[in-house]
């Protein structure tokens, strides 16, 4: 999925993350191969720029999400599960 499709997607969540900062994370995890990892996540929109690329990949990529909260859980998305 190119930029401009992910950033209509990645428009439509809610979060504290800019269109400029969106556009970084979907480049950088573009970029990377393997594992992306987050690490907390307000309402999901940086989460959702990962898992657009992670998505967009047929095999060998995942996105490991841990959400920092009281009851702290690890959420893996895998294009080889």
């Amino acid at each position: 999925m190119d930029w401009k499709e992910a950033h209509t997607r990645i428009g439509q969540v809610e979060g504290l993350i800019s269109d400029k900062e969106a556009q970084l994370l979907y480049s950088l995890a573009s970029a990377c191969g393997g594992t992306v990892v987050e690490i907390g996540s307000w309402k999901g929109k940086s989460t959702v720029c990962h898992l657009i690329v992670v998505d967009g990949f047929a095999q060998d990529r995942a996105l490991e999400v841990i959400q920092s909260t009281s009851l702290a859980k690890a959420v893996r998305f895998s294009t080889t599960d």
